[in-house]
């Protein structure tokens, strides 16, 4: 973290100078050297999207190899692209399981902890359905969904 404070950049000035930005520089501060090196790499927009080896000439194409004519970018890879669905899901279990035993052990008694119940255990599935489903129950798709589904009219 030092290391990181002495710098000058862009991230640096904006992030781990400000108040704001102590909690993220202590997270950061804790990483293993791997972790550290994508958190750097995902604030400078550096991390290996489809869009930065565009833009650094090393791809012929910024779009998503999943997603055709959708770009690549690190909010599509981490956020949208349904290639990663999954490991989202598990990440974000993980991350609400970490942070309910965290309160758990620091809150008295007097607090109860209501978290959502995982998927797996509801005995409830999900299901793929068309847009056209979709679209007859009343439910169109977001506009950033448009171009993924072809309709099946």
């Amino acid at each position: 973290r030092r290391a990181a404070c002495m710098r000058s950049t862009f991230f640096v000035r904006q992030l781990l100078h400000q108040k704001e930005g102590e909690t993220i520089a202590r997270v950061v501060s804790r990483c293993r050297e791997a972790e550290y090196r994508v958190w750097v790499k995902a604030m400078t927009g550096r991390y290996p999207v489809q869009t930065y080896l565009h833009r650094v000439k090393l791809v012929s194409s910024p779009n998503c190899p999943f997603c055709p004519g959708v770009r690549e970018t690190l909010t599509h890879f981490a956020c949208i692209c349904p290639q990663f669905r999954e490991a989202r899901t598990a990440a974000h279990n993980r991350v609400r399981k970490t942070i309910c035993t965290f309160l758990t052990k620091l809150l008295s008694k007097q607090w109860t902890i209501y978290e959502e119940t995982p998927m797996s255990q509801t005995g409830l599935r999900l299901e793929l359905v068309s847009a056209a489903c979709m679209e007859a129950a009343g439910r169109p798709l977001p506009d950033h969904h448009a171009e993924l589904v072809s309709v099946d009219r």
